[in-house]
């Protein structure tokens, strides 16, 4: 899978997020899924942390691992695959990767050339392919995109030939971790936490189905399948406003059966109806599966 291909697909997890009108921590998730799904977990060396549910894991490693030890200096001034240049590598959390294979991709003319004989860490999650984003600085990087910093080396680790260390942010002269790593696979371990959180309120509030045209206007409504979450039941469009502060989002809640939201309802047979937290859409029957949204 090319880099250019792994990078569409997130772009497309992303696009769908927003029109599905989706929380911040939901849109992560599906970022990360889109990655996910190029990329298997790697076999290395490693002492595995991770969490429950996570598929590679944070991976911390058992001291320095074998592999020359570059300078910033050497690494951008003979790797980036030029004329008279020594080879041509990357480097992503301090892992330094020859990259040759893949020359048409990120060698002199490549679409993602920006990347060679440097470690350009922060951009692989926040697309800033210029010199602010193409550091291994991760200061104020939020934490969900850590996740994506984990799956890229996955990638790496299976697609090219790990060939040393880079001496900097993650890795000090000795090529032992620095604070700034072992702060990372925190990171990591945190964003995992983020996904299976919002993993479960995916399953626990299904999104609803949605179209726009501009005879009709906007519909949503909910199947057995609304949200790519499958079930044996359909339920009916609600707002969901959360006291969380997150914007409302057209949820499908479960209309029939006892309560399964930790909330109380006086009729046994209102299933997720009495929730706190949901709003009908006006002018809709209860009852419908479908509604038009009116505009405000």
């Amino acid at each position: 899978m090319s880099l250019k291909s792994s990078l569409g697909k997130i772009l497309l997890g992303i696009t769908l997020g927003y029109l599905a009108g989706q929380y911040q921590e939901e849109l992560n998730y599906y970022k990360n899924e889109a990655i996910r799904l190029c990329r298997k977990s790697l076999s290395i060396e490693t002492e595995s942390v991770g969490t429950k549910g996570s598929d590679a894991g944070v991976k911390l490693e058992k001291g320095a691992k074998k592999g020359k030890l570059f300078t910033k200096e050497d690494l951008w001034e003979n790797y980036r695959g030029g004329k008279g240049s020594k080879g041509l590598h990357l480097a992503i959390m301090g892992r330094v990767y020859d990259v040759k294979k893949g020359s048409k991709h990120y060698g002199p003319g490549g679409g993602y050339s920006f990347f060679a004989g440097r470690d350009g860490t922060k951009a692989f999650a926040t697309g800033e392919f210029n010199d602010a984003g193409l550091t291994d600085d991760l200061s104020g990087v939020e934490t969900s995109h850590f996740r994506e910093y984990e799956n890229w080396v996955n990638f790496f680790d299976k697609d090219y030939k790990y060939v040393g260390k880079l001496v900097g942010n993650f890795y000090d002269a000795n090529g032992e971790p620095t604070p700034a790593l072992k702060e990372a696979h925190i990171k990591m371990k945190e964003a995992q936490k983020l996904k299976d959180e919002a993993e479960e309120h995916s399953k626990r509030f299904p999104q609803c189905n949605s179209e726009w045209s501009q005879a009709a206007g906007s519909r949503v409504w909910c199947s057995k399948k609304s949200g790519g979450i499958d079930r044996d039941w359909v339920g009916v469009p609600r707002l969901l406003k959360p006291a969380t502060g997150h914007r409302a989002s057209c949820v499908c809640i479960r209309n029939k059966g006892p309560p399964t939201l930790g909330h109380t309802s006086k009729n046994a047979d209102r299933g997720d109806l009495d929730y706190p937290y949901l709003k009908e859409y006006e002018g809709c029957d209860p009852d419908s599966i479908s509604c038009k949204v009116k505009r405000k």
